[in-house]
């Protein structure tokens, strides 16, 4: 008998079973994947959103949250989800507004629990630098509104940290020349209000070198045409607001090669007869003049603005004879005449300008008998004369 078979009666051993290692990763992985939700619905009244929710809300002002679950959990459940906030780290705050609030410096140590922070409105506060020290734990800033604040060149300093802000006013605070060179490495900013401060032309070497600036606004600033020369290096530059500086308009001869779009030269020195260049600006849509000592000879000159599409001349000394020298510009939409010695009879010389949709005439010679005759007679611009609120 060979002795290598196994006794009669015996049963070989079975092969042993080969357990799938795939299944023995998998398993914990699906169980952790659903544990996670119930963990982080669980820790939800602990997250720090709702404390600094309370915080706002005690002070009168005013939050928004964006999701800031991981991304496989909103691929699953979709980010428009409006339960994200029951779920700890579901959301992040990325807006706070505590504009005219009674917020204080010590306040501001919420900042800390906002990382993820991109706007904060500040405006009109008691904040000082000491309050202001606590940007530093919101570095991905976008927008930030200190205007009327405590601010002062010490807190500017603060500021450069943040390289992704775009957005910064910082109207009516005490500010100087020296505070301002601090924000120059802020490459990023594409708008800007320092209006109300004391800044001179000092200022704006500062600025010309700030490359995404759109939007600058100056009133009140003490400047002059020399120094606003040196925008031209502003090749972002859109949209400009002067109002209130004892400009001409020189500096425009300047400024051939900025975008302009918008410029405010609202209770300037700017007569029109200074902007002989200003027709070389062929990107300039919206010209505001109000309260400015134009008068009928300096019109031509801003009838020559070859893409002028609305034109203040509210509080000027126009007269019946500079409409002839506007009738034909041939994209003006809007003209507004409000608080001069216009009367209806010049507004009809205005019926063949191609493009006019609108005349504003409050406070002139023009009454309502007037603008019912003048709509009945001109079907290609309305005529009113309720005030705006600028005239």
């Amino acid at each position: 008998m060979n002795s290598s078979q196994p006794p009669c009666g015996t049963v070989a051993d079975p092969t042993p079973v080969r357990r799938n290692p795939i299944r023995r990763i998998l398993l914990p992985i699906v169980l952790l994947v659903l544990l996670i939700p119930v963990v982080l619905r669980g820790l939800a009244g602990y997250s720090p959103v709702i404390d600094v929710r309370n915080r706002v809300d005690a002070l009168g002002g005013r939050m928004h949250t964006t999701v800031a679950a991981p991304e496989f959990m909103q691929s699953i459940v979709g980010k428009d989800w409006e339960g994200w906030e029951q779920f700890y780290g579901g959301v992040e705050v990325s807006q706070i507004m505590l504009d005219q609030s009674p917020v204080g410096d010590e306040d501001l140590v919420l900042l800390q629990q906002t990382p993820g922070l991109r706007i904060l409105g500040l405006r009109g506060t008691k904040i000082t630098d000491v309050g202001i020290e606590n940007l530093s734990h919101v570095p991905l800033l976008l927008k930030l509104d200190l205007g009327g604040t405590g601010l002062t060149d010490a807190g500017l300093n603060a500021l450069q940290s943040l390289v992704d802000l775009q957005d910064l006013g910082i109207a009516g605070t005490s500010i100087s020349d020296i505070g301002l060179s601090s924000l120059a490495g802020l490459k990023n900013l594409t708008t800007l209000d320092v209006s109300g401060t004391k800044l001179t032309d000092a200022s704006l070497e500062t600025l010309s070198e700030l490359p995404s600036l759109k939007t600058l606004v100056l009133d009140q600033c003490h400047l002059t045409d020399e120094g606003l020369a040196l925008l031209k290096n502003c090749k972002s530059l859109t949209f400009l607001s002067l109002e209130g500086i004892p400009v001409t308009g020189r500096f425009l001869k300047e400024l051939q090669e900025v975008p302009l779009e918008y410029l405010n030269l609202t209770r300037s020195q700017c007569d029109g007869t200074a902007l002989n260049d200003i027709g070389k600006l062929k990107t300039l849509k919206n010209l505001n003049l109000n309260h400015c000592p134009v008068a009928d000879a300096g019109v031509p000159t801003l009838a020559a603005i070859p893409g002028l599409e609305d034109l203040i001349l509210d509080n000027t000394q126009i007269t019946d004879t500079a409409m002839a020298g506007l009738k034909d510009m041939p994209f003006l939409r809007s003209l507004s005449l409000n608080s001069t010695s216009v009367s209806a009879q010049a507004l009809r010389e205005l019926k063949g300008t191609p493009n006019l949709k609108l005349v504003k005439a409050h406070n002139t010679k023009v009454t309502r008998g007037d603008i019912d005759a003048l709509g009945v007679e001109i079907k290609s611009f309305v005529v009113i004369n309720t005030s705006s609120g600028g005239g």
